[in-house]
């Protein structure tokens, strides 16, 4: 079946490879929550930044080329739109976990 050029596939990382990356190599990660400030205050993945999906755009910049970027936030939708912004501005390794449910390990609060 040849998939329509209207629905964007986008790479995808797994909760437990991303895991496997966090505890063998965690300097070549560069984790992302688009997630609000206070919804990040509550708990978020260890490492992660704090980069509201509404300030991406502006924050792209800060963004290192030369890691792996995961993306995440509260239900999948906005980690989409950020892996087809990010590589558009040129961010080359990329990938979405979806929403933060799909990492099944510890939190930590600010």
């Amino acid at each position: 079946m040849i998939m329509p050029e209207r629905i964007k596939t986008f790479p995808v990382i797994h909760g437990h490879k991303l895991r496997e990356i966090f505890q063998d190599t965690p300097e070549d990660l560069f984790i992302l929550d688009l997630r609000s400030p206070d919804r990040y205050i509550e708990g978020h993945i260890p490492g992660a930044h704090s980069f509201p999906f509404s300030q991406l755009e502006q924050k792209v910049h800060s963004i290192p080329k030369n890691k792996i970027v995961v993306v995440y936030c509260q239900n999948g939708l906005k980690s989409s739109l950020a892996v087809d912004l990010l590589k558009k501005k040129g961010i080359p390794h990329v990938f979405s976990l979806g929403s933060l449910k799909h990492w099944d390990y510890e939190l930590i609060p600010s």
